[in-house]
């Protein structure tokens, strides 16, 4: 089910998801929500949250239709592609995690 709904999803320490179909935002962003803990997400933004901050997906193909803030110090990556991160939203990843 999860490559029908992924059309692209970029990031090592935040999590980027443009979907195929936008109408599964809500539903994609409850999943995530409800298995955050599994998964060592800190925040996902999505919906009417995402467009304070960014422009609105459905009009706006550059704006990702899910945001997702990992907990400190979690790399989103394979076990042999990466071993330090560097950047990031939160304020203390200006350094190596």
């Amino acid at each position: 089910m999860r490559h029908r709904l992924l059309r692209l999803r970029s990031g090592y320490d935040i999590a980027l998801i443009w979907l195929q179909d936008q109408s599964q935002t809500s539903a994609v962003a409850t999943y995530l929500n409800t298995n955050a803990n599994a998964l060592f997400i800190d925040e996902v933004m999505a919906g009417a949250e995402l467009k304070l901050k960014f422009n609105n997906p459905a009009s706006d193909s550059r704006t990702p239709d899910i945001i997702v803030q990992p907990v400190y110090g979690t790399i989103y990556t394979g076990p042999k592609k990466k071993n330090a991160e560097h950047g990031g939203s939160v304020s203390a990843t200006p350094t190596l995690a």
